[in-house]
């Protein structure tokens, strides 16, 4: 009896290694192979978390040797959390990233190169060369590929469309009707006013409208002098300060993305200027139909400027353990099905040419003005310098705040724009003697 337990206990013993064998196996084509590849989305939340994990499902029905996990990380926090993690040799595998943190990611030689696989991956082609040439400029020391582009988007102006048939007002063509119609649209006894600012954290958008106004081409002529100084620059912000809080809000000081998102789906504001990819929080607040977007006027000079598209995608980062099983995941994350997919649900501009011919994006109401003026041939775009490793912290240490000091009076717009100037003179002088 003894000896036939004991030859249980051992049959019992082998079977469960050989099924957990056979399980590993089905997981990952051999025992012991399954890869871990983490995701950091620097960017989460109802709008966009959803579809990224339907992407990676997908993926995880493609193949069966990689599995990825999916951590968000909240947009306000992610910046500092990347840079925690590269000075602590803690990175993940691979990130969602804004374009305007890749020169510090890249200067700190925290992010692979990305030139060498993407020129042999066969669906390069497909990408959008302006996608790809745009997202070298952000590289410091010149021209490296260290992001997948995966989307564009364009600051623009979203307006109500129902508002302003009931006043009668078309689109403006100029800065002048612009300012017409924010006047027009506003009736503080009901609590309406004719346009929100991005007072916390406006500087961004802020810069936009100055270009896109100025007409000015060059963010840094050749002598090295900043924009901001150009005359025609104080003229607009002097004009666009003095709507706040008479056609619109006063709390528009203090207004961060989605406070003003929200004073546009109530109804307090009639226009707000802000990218493509707020479309789904308008989709669920507005009925469809009585909300669209279109472009800035013409500048003073004769000719839509615009920014260059600010492209976001995702990085590998150097101290990735896995890069091969990495490199194989972001290739299905930017391929046709998902990029179209992502971009579909979040109302962005897909940055491969095959998506740009899917039937939504032709339809799409909400992407047709703008992307009408991109192809413009007389339209210009802006280079912003993000390739400065000091951009970032001058946009938020000095640009930021001192708009808001504009907004409340308690610094002039010649003032300010003087500071910004200096900063990025300085900071560009800096980048020049590094280079050298």
């Amino acid at each position: 009896m003894k000896k036939l337990v004991l030859g249980l206990i051992v049959l019992v013993l082998i079977f469960g290694i050989f099924t957990g064998c056979t399980r590993r196996q089905e997981a990952g084509g051999a025992a012991g192979s399954v890869v871990e590849v983490t995701f950091w989305d620097e960017n989460p939340g109802p709008e966009r978390t959803p579809y990224l994990e339907q992407i990676i499902n997908w993926y995880h029905e493609s193949q069966n040797r990689v599995r990825v996990r999916y951590v968000g990380v909240p947009q306000a926090e992610a910046i500092t959390k990347i840079n925690v993690a590269v000075a602590g040799n803690a990175v993940p595998d691979i990130s969602g990233l804004q374009a305007a943190w890749l020169s510090g990611l890249i200067a700190q030689r925290a992010l692979m190169q990305l030139d060498d696989p993407f020129a042999a991956w066969n669906e390069s082609p497909l990408f959008d060369p302006a996608s790809i040439s745009g997202t070298q400029l952000r590289d410091p020391a010149g021209g490296g590929l260290f992001l997948m582009p995966m989307r564009s988007s364009l600051f623009c102006i979203w307006y109500r469309i129902d508002r302003f048939a009931e006043a009668g007002v078309e689109i403006p063509q100029t800065w002048d009707e612009f300012f017409d119609v924010i006047a027009k649209l506003t009736n503080p006894a009901i609590g309406q006013y004719g346009f929100a600012i991005r007072g916390s954290g406006g500087a961004d958008q802020l810069q936009t409208l100055l270009f896109a106004y100025t007409g000015i081409t060059e963010y840094i002529d050749e002598n090295g002098r900043a924009a901001f100084r150009d005359p025609s620059m104080v003229e607009f912000l002097t004009r666009y300060a003095g709507i706040y809080n008479r056609y619109t809000a006063q709390g528009d000081v203090n207004y961060n993305f989605p406070m003003m998102v929200a004073a546009f789906g109530t109804g307090a504001a009639n226009m707000i200027q802000h990218n493509l990819g707020s479309l789904a929080d308008h989709q669920r607040s507005l009925q469809a139909g009585t909300f669209g977007t279109f472009m800035f006027p013409k500048s003073i000079r004769g000719y839509h400027n615009l920014p260059l598209p600010n492209y976001q995608g995702y990085v590998i980062f150097e101290g990735s353990k896995n890069k091969e099983a990495t490199l194989d995941f972001l290739k299905f994350l930017t391929g046709e099905k998902s990029m179209s997919y992502f971009n579909e649900m979040i109302g962005e501009f897909p940055v491969r040419q095959d998506v740009q011919s899917h039937e939504w994006v032709q339809n799409s109401d909400h992407l047709r003005n703008v992307v009408a003026v991109m192809q413009l041939p007389e339209t210009n775009f802006v280079s912003f310098p993000q390739h400065l490793p000091d951009y970032t912290r001058i946009i938020n240490e000095i640009a930021n705040p001192g708009w808001q000091a504009v907004m409340l009076g308690r610094r002039t717009p010649a003032d300010f724009l003087d500071e910004w100037a200096t900063a990025i003179e300085r900071a560009h002088q800096r980048w020049e003697n590094a280079m050298n």
